[in-house]
């Protein structure tokens, strides 16, 4: 037995509330990562339908009141989906990579060959050489290793058999001296060479993250930027500006990735806010809409804080009315007089008390707004008989009791935190309980 006690009560009205928020955040987070997946090409209709009956068995707890479990498992899935399109957009930039290397192959081929033609005087068919132009400048066909290998044919020597022995000496001096003479394999070799340079391998995979990452726009810009760097003649001037160009695109694609992650934030914010009052959802989201595309990352960030504060004041709300109503109920069922708008005397005054007509002179005292409650027994008769006291505290603690399983039974938890012996502290006493209920009253009817 107890007198005076913190409690600490978490009713099934709140988990259900905060279970409609993180389902709201779910499908936000199953609609971004689907757009994403797809967007990057990498993801199957299988694999939606396969989030989605997974989505379906966490919403089915909500059912069975496994309510911890779904509080558990929601953010658990949600951080499995973002991990899962930082992998697929990997995967694409990989792809993308590959792309790139094979498009400055053809890049640097395509220059190689026709430097190579124009200096030994080569006639190169018109059809040819427009194919070689557009490679150059970053447009490769499909066929481009064909193209490449019919160029450097254009290189190769006159079969040694329709030539004499003077001639033939007399040519492999023209190409030593040259240095024109080039086949395939040579320009592969050169590649190869290229390819283990870091800073060209630190560019072929930013310009696979940029097709990923960036808009259209400004992965053309970064790829215009690319051929200016490769037709750079002074190599001291070239590396310059591939470094700049490497840091310019790794600043572009952090923040692109750091932007998308606050819009999804904001989004799955605005989602779960849904779930406790539309309209300030729908005032959040307007205010989320205002940022724009080429919103900075600290503008985003003041948002999100600005919709997590709205949650969890949402949320806290929520809880406390629950609470009241819960445990208002609940006394009432006890036979204490509760009277309409003693919620609302609770939530202005931050406690209220209720008094049970066969016992006069006393009452039970409930308070606070957070989670955490205080009950005790109050006297409204300083002048009492008070060695009644540590009998109506004892009675108290019985049916202090049969509020705890009378909450239990509809899926609430009320829990001691701290209490204190029966008889260990004076009842507080209280004055104009009939005022402060008769107020409450009127502050029900106003309202």
């Amino acid at each position: 037995m107890s007198g005076p006690k913190v409690v600490v009560l978490v009713t099934r009205e709140q988990m259900l509330a905060m279970a409609d928020g993180l389902l709201n955040r779910l499908d936000q987070a199953i609609a971004s990562w689907a757009a994403e997946g797809q967007r990057c090409g990498m993801l199957s209709d299988e694999e939606i339908a396969a989030t989605r009956r997974r989505r379906a068995s966490l919403a089915a707890l909500m059912e069975t009141d496994d309510l911890v479990q779904l509080q558990k498992q929601v953010p658990d899935e949600i951080a499995f989906l973002k991990a899962d399109v930082s992998r697929r957009q990997q995967a694409a930039a990989d792809r993308a990579e590959q792309v790139a290397r094979r498009q400055r192959h053809s890049r640097h081929g395509a220059a190689t060959v026709l430097r190579a033609l124009e200096a030994k005087g080569v006639a190169i068919p018109a059809e040819l050489k427009e194919s070689l132009a557009r490679m150059r400048a970053g447009k490769s066909p499909d066929n481009a290793e064909a193209v490449l290998a019919h160029a450097f044919a254009l290189l190769a020597p006159a079969s040694p058999a329709t030539l004499s022995a003077a001639q033939q000496v007399l040519a492999q001096g023209l190409r030593s001296s040259s240095g024109t003479d080039m086949d395939v394999q040579a320009w592969k070799a050169a590649n190869a060479a290229l390819d283990r340079d870091p800073a060209i391998t630190r560019l072929d995979r930013h310009i696979g993250e940029a097709a990923v990452h960036l808009g259209q726009v400004e992965a053309a810009e970064f790829a215009a930027r690319l051929l200016v760097v490769e037709q750079q003649a002074d190599e001291a001037r070239g590396r310059l500006l591939m470094d700049s160009l490497i840091l310019d695109l790794a600043g572009a694609i952090d923040t692109a990735r750091k932007r998308r992650a606050a819009r999804e934030t904001l989004q799955e914010l605005g989602a779960e806010i849904r779930a406790y009052s539309a309209s300030e959802a729908a005032t959040f989201a307007e205010r989320a809409s205002q940022l724009g595309v080429g919103a900075s990352i600290a503008a985003m960030d003041v948002l999100i804080e600005s919709g997590q504060a709205l949650v969890a004041q949402a949320q806290q709300q929520q809880a406390a009315e629950a609470r009241r109503r819960a445990v208002l109920g609940g006394l009432a069922k006890l036979g204490y007089e509760v009277h309409d708008g003693m919620e609302t005397a609770w939530a202005n005054d931050g406690r209220v008390v209720v008094r049970k007509p066969s016992v006069p002179g006393y009452g039970v005292e409930v308070g606070g707004q957070a989670a955490r409650m205080q009950v005790r027994v109050v006297t409204t008769d300083a002048e009492r008989d008070v060695s009644r006291d540590r009998d109506v505290e004892i009675m108290w603690c019985g049916e202090f009791g049969q509020l705890q399983e009378m909450l239990a039974s509809r899926g609430d938890e009320l829990l001691i935190e701290r209490a204190l012996g029966v008889g260990e502290v004076p009842l507080k006493v209280v004055s104009n309980v009939q005022e402060t209920q008769r107020g409450a009253t009127q502050n029900r009817s106003m309202s």
